[in-house]
Parts: C-alpha cells; sequence; structure tokens
C-alpha cells in the first residue's frame, strides 16, 4: 500500500520540479533579453550624451566668443560717445 502512495506522490514531485525548472529557465531567458535591451538603449543614450557634449563645448566656445565681442563693442560706444562728449563740450567753450 506504500508503494501506491508513493510512486503518485514521486510523479506530482517530480511535476512540480519541472515545472519550477522550466519557470525558472523561462525567467532567466526573459532577464537575459531584458539586459540586452537594456544594455542597446544605454549604448544609444551615451552615445547621444557624447554628442550633446561636443555640441555644448561648440555652443559654450561661441557664447565666449559673442560675450568678448560684445564688450568690444561696448567700449568702442563708450569711446565714442566720450570723444562726441568732448568734440561737443569743446564746441560749447
Amino acid at each position: 500500500m506504500t508503494d501506491t502512495l508513493i510512486l503518485p506522490a514521486l510523479a506530482a514531485i517530480t511535476a512540480a520540479v519541472s515545472g519550477l525548472a522550466t519557470a525558472i529557465g523561462y525567467l532567466w531567458r526573459a532577464n537575459a533579453n531584458n539586459h540586452k535591451g537594456t544594455q542597446v538603449k544605454l549604448e544609444a543614450c551615451e552615445k547621444r550624451d557624447e554628442k550633446s557634449q561636443t555640441v555644448m563645448l561648440v555652443m559654450t566656445e561661441k557664447l565666449g566668443k559673442l560675450e568678448g565681442r560684445q564688450e568690444g563693442v561696448e567700449a568702442l560706444a563708450r569711446s565714442v560717445l566720450r570723444e562726441i562728449g568732448d568734440i561737443r563740450h569743446d564746441t560749447h567753450n
């Protein structure tokens, strides 16, 4: 009678272990595929980041040049206004 109980129990345990092994295998493959997708997205993101940094560097250089030009224009304008003021002052005296 014990044999009649053991065999179905072993069959049930074997089926359960087989089901668990299948589930673990499926989850492992799903995780590995997800990792591959994440890796591809990360690499694309890093490439965009490199391009963004290059663009930012170029823009920073251009901004520096523009600020320098602006300072030069403002200094020239002040000098011209000073000269005009001096000329007006001299003509009124």
